[in-house]
């Protein structure tokens, strides 16, 4: 990212970077801080992980041993290479076949552990050597009791002390407000779908101006605003509304709702 407006072209004819350009990294709350029921509420990813996986038409296993495929292609199951995360694969067994589920391990319980070592991880970003760091907040851990508003502070510490720790290693903080990870208790009653999800946001958004803003100076309201609303539409995704009955109606609804949400959010950004 560049920090100030360059001129279109100065990328193109000189072939370097602005002066101004800002090497960074990413990461997700889910994907990374783990902690699940730890300083928290519980998140859509959360419940859907632990109460949907059984219901699923399939299962999905990070990094299989080899002997476990075999065994299941003996049995005429041939595992799917749905992806790879990291150069391993995450292979697709119908939930049918699936016999021990010892190898399944594919959700955000643990993660990177985030939460627990804040020192490690930034002591990781200063030795690659970035100058920005893009981490997304996490709407469980700043209102766990959602329907009160009420800010909790082991979150507010949590994200405090990861903020002072990048700019002591020379590192800006980039936050993001909204990266998939809906507090489950606001899906109860809709999610995004809801018209009121977009006052929580506002909420929500004005805690994390008023108790980070003076140091975090990069927001964005999401990551993926598309993705930020499928699971309304589809169940392969978090909160998992079944898409052969919402398709086309919840999730174009939760998408009006997150622009009204993004609008707010930058409205009281200015203010």
């Amino acid at each position: 990212m560049a920090n100030e407006k360059a001129k279109p072209d100065s990328f193109i004819s000189t072939k370097q970077f602005p002066d101004n350009f800002l090497l960074g990294t990413a990461t997700g709350s889910y994907q990374v801080e783990g902690a699940w029921n730890e300083d928290k509420a519980e998140s859509i990813w959360d419940h859907y992980f632990h109460s949907n996986e059984a219901n699923k038409s399939f299962r999905y296993f990070l990094d299989l041993p080899e002997s476990v495929i075999e065994k299941h292609i003996q049995k005429g199951i041939k595992p799917r290479l749905a992806d790879l995360y990291k150069g391993m694969g995450v292979y697709e067994f119908p939930s049918s076949a699936i016999e021990d589920g010892t190898h399944f391990h594919f959700n955000g319980d643990v993660a990177a552990d985030t939460y627990h070592k804040t020192d490690v991880d930034v002591k990781l970003l200063k030795e690659l050597g970035v100058q920005v760091y893009r981490f997304s907040i996490s709407p469980t851990r700043i209102i766990p009791m959602a329907h009160d508003h009420l800010a909790g502070k082991a979150g507010l510490a949590y994200y405090n002390n990861l903020i002072d720790k990048l700019i002591e290693n020379g590192i800006t903080p980039m936050a993001t407000l909204y990266s998939y990870d809906m507090i489950e208790a606001i899906t109860v009653i809709g999610g995004l779908a809801n018209p009121t999800s977009y006052d929580f946001f506002s909420t929500y958004a004005r805690i994390c101006f008023e108790k980070f803003g003076d140091r975090v100076k990069y927001w964005t309201t999401t990551a993926d605003i598309h993705l930020s609303i499928e699971g309304c539409g589809s169940e392969h995704f978090a909160p998992g509304i079944q898409e052969s009955i919402f398709s086309g109606i919840s999730d174009y609804i939760a998408l009006h709702n997150f622009i009204k949400a993004h609008a707010l959010g930058y409205k009281l950004y200015n203010e």
